[in-house]
């Protein structure tokens, strides 16, 4: 079967009742779009619960593989679609009608192969900053946010808007694209993996966008809760790993270094009565220990 999109979902143990908004929401696609989209499920949870449930409902649902991360399960649903464009969605973010038609539609006036776009992910406060910019340190997020936030904003009328990142929770592209790209490099186990790849296809003469009409609401952060120690260990395992492998080692220490005090700084202020949590803070100074001098280090584990 031929189709000119495929739509790729990486769950693992995610809330039944925002999986069920996600895939609803494609169905709210015109029937054009609809017809011709495929539905990937690849499913990283040690159970079955999910696939009880949702599987007859999608094209294709992949499970089997064990928790193996966000950027192996993307990639093992990209190599299996079969449309010529592919959209990485988030299990926890819910399209608008008129999003694959404005993705679509931005591809084609953009006609450059060497080009990766991203929805407009929003969430009650606005355009999600992060999903789209691009930092190498906590502080150096800290200075830039706002002022990102800014730039976005003024520019959310604009068919296309060029930006530093494009984010996993909406990437779109032509699969022959993303299979060029890698798409993902599999040692980042969760976070980082859209924001190496978008470091590499920068570095290769490839153009970012972000598509505002492709309005994509996107919850954000719905298995922090549930797995909160896993969530912290791997966001500060993303952080080093793509400082060593983009910037020179001496300023990979510094990014590391960075992390160090905000990380010590947090357990701290969360013993004077701050509402950070000590176990989470404790397990980013674990990975962080881990890594030490180190220019690389063993692929993460859950």
């Amino acid at each position: 079967m031929n189709t000119s999109l495929s739509v790729v979902i990486v769950v693992f143990d995610t809330d039944p009742v925002l999986l069920d908004r996600c895939l609803s929401s494609l169905e709210t696609l015109d029937a054009s779009r609809r017809d011709g989209t495929e539905i990937i499920v690849v499913d990283n949870s040690p159970h079955d619960d999910l696939g009880k449930r949702f599987s007859t409902g999608v094209a294709q649902w992949i499970r089997g593989q064990g928790n193996v991360g966000f950027g192996r399960a993307a990639n093992l649903g990209i190599q299996a679609a079969r449309g010529e464009a592919v959209l990485l969605l988030n299990p926890d973010a819910a399209v608008s009608p008129r999003a694959v038609a404005a993705l679509q539609t931005a591809l084609g006036e953009i006609n450059d192969e060497k080009s990766l776009l991203c929805g407009w992910l929003t969430k009650a406060d606005g355009v999600q900053v992060d999903a789209y910019m691009h930092w190498w340190s906590s502080t150096g997020r800290l200075l830039r946010r706002e002022r990102y936030r800014r730039y976005l904003t003024r520019q959310w009328e604009q068919s296309t808007v060029v930006v530093q990142k494009v984010s996993g929770g909406a990437l779109f592209a032509r699969r022959s694209v993303l299979l060029d790209l890698g798409p993902f490099d599999e040692r980042f186990f969760l976070y980082g993996e859209d924001a190496d790849l978008s470091v590499r296809a920068r570095g290769l003469g490839y153009q970012l966008y972000a598509v505002p009409d492709a309005f994509i609401l996107h919850e954000g952060a719905s298995s922090q809760t549930q797995h909160s120690s896993l969530v912290e260990r791997a966001r500060v395992d993303a952080a080093i790993r793509i400082a060593r492998y983009h910037l020179r080692y001496p300023l990979s220490l510094l990014v590391e270094l960075d992390l160090l005090l905000i990380s010590a700084l947090g357990l701290i202020l969360r013993r004077a009565g701050s509402s950070g949590s000590i176990e989470g803070r404790r397990d980013r100074l674990a990975v962080i220990r881990d890594w030490g001098l180190r220019r690389d280090r063993q692929v993460f584990e859950p």
